[in-house]
């Protein structure tokens, strides 16, 4: 089996009747003014194809790791039902961010990462504004 789309948005979803994903908000990247900073809500998208010789059930996980840490880990199981393709959708919530780095979705089958999608985390640097004791020009 391999993962044909990985992707992170703000949310996703799955119309049952007709199979189709929406995504909406795709995130690759982010920015802070400060940390720790924690991120509301996090949609992981994973499309995976069956591959010759892979039966219709089958498991592994998802993870979600920042650096060096792990922020969540799901088991999952791959229920193809008959079909060439599954789509994965996994929601995450309360992502604490303590400094700028990469968040990183994956998804493995079994012992083997076969997608993943990674969000680059950096820190905004405040526009200073003018201050009130400049003059401001006016035209008329």
């Amino acid at each position: 089996m391999k993962c044909v789309l990985a992707v992170c948005a703000e949310s996703a979803s799955l119309d049952r009747s007709t199979n189709s994903v929406s995504i909406f908000n795709i995130v690759d990247s982010v920015s802070y003014l400060t940390f720790p900073h924690v991120i509301p809500k996090l949609s992981l998208l994973f499309i995976i194809q069956s591959e010759d010789g892979d039966g219709d059930l089958d498991e592994g996980f998802v993870s979600l790791d920042f650096e060096d840490q792990e922020k969540g880990k799901r088991r999952v199981i791959f229920d193809f039902e008959g079909k060439p393709r599954l789509r994965l959708i996994i929601t995450a919530e309360g992502i604490s961010i303590d400094k700028p780095g990469v968040l990183r979705s994956s998804v493995w089958h079994r012992d083997k990462e076969i997608g993943r999608w990674e969000v680059d985390v950096s820190h905004k640097v405040e526009q200073n504004a003018p201050s009130s004791s400049e003059p401001v020009s006016v035209q008329s």
